[in-house]
């Protein structure tokens, strides 16, 4: 079994993750609140996707951060690549806006966190 030392692009790409999942919920609950709920299930599917992926970002920041359970952090993480992916391919089909470069971001941040990781094992 390999053993686990601490890095610190890991240790930094939890904090931003942490940090991130905190204020998206937030802003999330504070939308709902000067929101409309008549809206339509593509709205309403992007809305759980980003719900998704901030617990995701939540869950694997706190991981991270602790150096515990990096296998399931990593298994979450890829799964986020995914939500991430698929939210900018279908903010594509409406059109590239500049606003779409932080799904960029969002992207970038996920893989690394992944080498992240893969510095943090020892071999």
């Amino acid at each position: 079994m390999a053993k686990v030392r601490s890095s610190l692009l890991l240790k930094i790409i939890s904090i931003i993750f942490f940090v991130w999942g905190i204020l998206f919920v937030v802003t999330q609950i504070i939308g709902l609140f000067g929101g409309s709920v008549n809206l339509g299930a593509a709205v309403w599917a992007g809305a759980v996707a980003g719900w998704v992926g901030a617990i995701l970002e939540f869950i694997c920041g706190f991981l991270g951060l602790k150096g515990r359970a990096l296998f399931l952090a990593t298994i979450l993480d890829i799964i986020l690549i995914g939500l991430v992916v698929y939210s900018f391919i279908m903010s594509l089909f409406n059109g590239f806006q500049w606003t779409d470069l932080i799904t960029l971001i969002n992207i970038i941040l996920p893989a690394l966190y992944l080498v992240g990781v893969k510095r943090a094992y020892i071999r």
